[in-house]
C-alpha cells in the first residue's frame, strides 16, 4: 500500500502560478536502515533565471530515502520534479543546500566526479526516451 510521505513545496517570495507541492510516496521499507540513508537531501534550493527574472524552482527541501525503499515523485507539469531528481542524481547542483549520495556530499564537487559517481551509482532514465533512435527503450535501458 502507498501512503504520502509528506509534501514537498516549492515556494517564492511572490506567487508563481507553475510551482506547486511535490509529493514523495513510499512503500514500507522491507530492509533495515542501520547503514544510514541512501539519499539524504538537506535544505535544496534551486533557483535559475527565467529572462530578466530568477524562479524559484525548489525552495528548502529536505528528505531521506532508505536503502531498498520505492518512492514515486509527483506533481503537476512544471512542479520541479524533473528538476529535484536531476539534482538528485548528480547531473545538476543546488543553488544551496546539499546532497548526499551513500554517504558522500555530491552538491559542491566538480563536474568530473560528479559523472564518476554518476557512473558508479546512479541510474537515470530521460523522459525523452528518443535518445537513440535505432535502440528500443529495452536496448537504451541497458546503455
Amino acid at each position: 500500500m502507498l501512503a504520502t510521505l509528506h509534501d514537498l513545496k516549492p515556494q517564492t517570495r511572490r506567487p508563481l502560478s507553475t510551482l506547486a507541492p511535490i509529493s514523495l510516496v513510499r512503500t514500507p521499507m522491507s530492509t533495515s536502515s542501520a547503514q544510514g540513508p541512501l539519499v539524504r537531501v538537506e535544505n535544496v534550493v534551486k533557483r535559475v533565471r527565467d529572462g530578466a527574472e530568477r524562479r524559484t524552482v525548489l525552495d528548502d527541501v529536505s528528505f531521506e530515502l532508505q536503502r531498498g525503499e520505492l518512492v514515486i515523485v509527483r506533481g503537476p507539469s512544471g512542479s520541479g520534479k524533473t528538476t529535484l531528481l536531476a539534482i538528485v542524481g548528480a547531473m545538476l547542483s543546488p543553488t544551496s543546500g546539499e546532497v548526499h549520495l551513500d554517504g558522500e556530499a555530491t552538491s559542491r564537487l566538480r563536474e568530473a566526479h560528479r559523472a564518476e559517481i554518476r557512473r558508479q551509482k546512479v541510474g537515470f532514465v530521460f523522459q525523452d526516451l528518443q535518445l537513440i533512435d535505432d535502440l528500443t527503450s529495452r536496448r537504451k535501458m541497458l546503455l
